[in-house]
């Protein structure tokens, strides 16, 4: 689950009949969110939901990450903001040393690629000489050797071959001949690396792609954890959720389509089934809108849910997750958090509560009991708990959807493929 918002208004654009229609105004309103993602991501929030079938519980499992790109290969990204957003975070208790020093890198499919045809070194020449000569020291019986003076730059990128590719089998020290600086080079240990210049030259070159291809990885970084996700094929729950799945598609995978249609269909084949619990509390049944008076916004549905008819099925947070015991609004973890409990409450009070199932004397529920398993069985179903909540929503058509417009104008998007 992952909690977000997006802001909505009505668009003064008009087609050609005069007004424009729903389809239109949804396709401009998802090119203003796509244009938006010029502005980089910078907290993901993902929390994984478990049943345990012992406890007769769901355990949450709510992670919160900073994210942050780093130069790679001389490919490098803006920091575009707006003084409100910085202000607005900034009063949310955001640590912004913690995103600068330690924010977890990132590239898309697309910057991946780009980075893969850059030269990942400046002064190719040099390093490929310093490294033929480095190679020939190692085949040599010297024990030490002091490398020619070079300018700044130069002895900056010995030191990084040094510390890189030779770092297991030479070690340098600074030197000085005469007034000028020097590095010298000496051995650690017998080296591996061949008993020829030609076999240590590719044992050099092994190494040095070896290194490229660790820094490319390490800076393509929380995208792996994107990828994991859109390839695991589980439910994806949010709310208001379009403006942060076109964010994750545009940072994590590659830019958006220009159509919506083409988007729908991208992000579907990703996550089979994407349920926005905004859409679930504006476009449900009666019997469920009317517990919400309040508005959509999701501390305001989280606290409604908290309390009867909503408490089932209860959540449990393990020990090593409990910090969002407390409140946290605003905060990516915390919100992807209470926004799974919003989908399960909401989805079981729809399935409890299913005029085609009524539960008969014999199947009221205990205090205890979570409501599932005899609605299950009063159903006829085998199904995990969780299948049964989809299942009921698929049947009322809540599932599969996003919340696309907000304010006076809602428009659903169906992600179900056409037949």
């Amino acid at each position: 689950a992952s909690g977000g918002s997006a802001s909505s208004g009505n668009s003064g654009d008009v087609s050609m009949h005069g007004y424009a229609t729903q389809e239109e105004e949804a396709q401009m309103r998802y090119e203003k969110m796509r244009a938006a993602t010029s502005f980089l991501v910078v907290q993901v929030g993902i929390c994984p939901f478990m049943w345990d079938t012992k406890k007769r519980t769901y355990e949450s499992h709510p992670f919160n990450f900073y994210v942050y790109p780093r130069d790679c290969r001389g490919l490098d990204r803006r920091f575009l903001s707006e003084a409100r957003c910085i202000s607005f975070l900034s009063n949310g208790g955001f640590d912004f040393n913690k995103l600068f020093r330690s924010g977890i890198p990132f590239l898309n499919h697309e910057q991946e690629t780009q980075a893969r045809s850059l030269d990942p070194h400046k002064g190719a020449s040099f390093i490929a000489s310093l490294r033929a000569d480095l190679a020939a020291f190692l085949n040599s019986s010297e024990g030490c050797t002091t490398l020619p003076p070079v300018d700044g730059f130069h002895r900056m990128l010995t030191w990084r071959e040094l510390n890189g590719v030779f770092k297991e089998v030479l070690r340098g020290e600074r030197d000085d001949v005469d007034g000028k600086s020097c590095i010298r080079v000496s051995r650690k240990a017998r080296q591996e690396w061949g008993s020829t210049v030609e076999e240590i030259k590719k044992a050099i070159a092994g190494r040095a792609a070896e290194l490229d291809n660790k820094e490319l990885n390490d800076a393509i970084g929380f995208r792996h954890v994107m990828d994991l996700l859109g390839g695991v094929k589980k439910p994806l729950v949010g709310h208001n959720m379009l403006l942060d799945l076109v964010q994750l598609e545009a940072h994590f995978s590659v830019h958006p389509p220009a159509l919506l249609s083409d988007y729908v269909a991208t992000v579907h084949r990703k996550y089979p089934v994407v349920v926005d619990t905004k859409h679930l509390v504006e476009a449900g049944p009666e019997n469920l809108t009317k517990f919400f008076s309040g508005g959509s916004r999701l501390d305001a549905i989280f606290k409604t849910v908290s309390s009867a008819p909503f408490k089932m099925p209860p959540v449990f947070l393990p020990p090593a997750f409990d910090r969002y015991k407390l409140q946290a609004l605003h905060e990516a973890g915390y919100d992807a958090h209470i926004t799974g409990i919003v989908f399960l409450r909401l989805a079981h009070y729809l399935t409890m509560t299913a005029a085609s199932h009524p539960l008969t004397a014999a199947q009221r529920l205990a205090p205890e009991s979570t409501g599932l398993t005899p609605r299950i069985r009063d159903m006829n179903s085998s199904a995990r708990p969780f299948t049964a909540l989809l299942d009921r929503l698929f049947t009322i058509n809540l599932a599969n959807c996003l919340h696309l417009m907000g304010g006076t104008l809602v428009k659903s998007v169906n992600l179900q493929p056409a037949l």
